[in-house]
């Protein structure tokens, strides 16, 4: 039963791998959020391509044939919202682990901006509330230098100055 499954979806498969890849091509993809039944899940991450896998942000639940743009508009939603709120979770945490090492990570606006200008940074994470022009420029730095950013939401930077990196070396 299984292998028939298999073989049903794979013309689909096909031609979603080719139309996504196509897609990317002409518009870049930042994030990619598979939806549809949950047993297609898996089969669809397996016929992604590395690059689009690495952009993979989650899965929704819908039915593809009954949702409407609306209710699909509002799933992508929230799974990337669990996508952004895990990834500000695991780069706090690697900063907290990289504090601990004392050289993996920096806070504070003068170890980040130092460790910009030696072109140290791998990820910047600022706090959303950060609006000081130092911190744009920060930004700004970072983007020159192919840098990650997270944008931080939650308050777990407040009391590491509103600004904190990940370091490459």
């Amino acid at each position: 039963m299984r292998r028939r499954r298999i073989t049903t979806f794979a013309p689909w498969r096909s031609s979603a791998r080719t139309r996504v890849r196509a897609l990317h091509r002409r518009r870049p993809i930042d994030r990619l959020v598979v939806g549809g039944p949950k047993e297609i899940w898996p089969l669809v991450d397996a016929e992604l391509h590395p690059y689009l896998r690495e952009r993979l942000a989650g899965h929704i639940e819908v039915d593809v044939d009954r949702s409407s743009a609306e209710q699909v508009r509002e799933h992508v939603g929230v799974a990337m919202e669990e996508y952004r709120a895990r990834r500000e979770r695991e780069a706090i945490a690697r900063v907290m682990e990289g504090l601990g090492t004392g050289n993996q990570s920096v806070t504070g606006s003068d170890d980040v901006l130092a460790a910009l200008d030696d072109r140290r940074v791998a990820t910047l994470l600022v706090s959303k509330g950060a609006t000081e022009d130092r911190f744009e420029q920060a930004v700004e730095d970072a983007l020159a230098q192919s840098a990650e950013i997270v944008v931080v939401e939650s308050e777990a930077l407040d009391s590491l100055g509103n600004v904190a990196a990940l370091l490459r070396y």
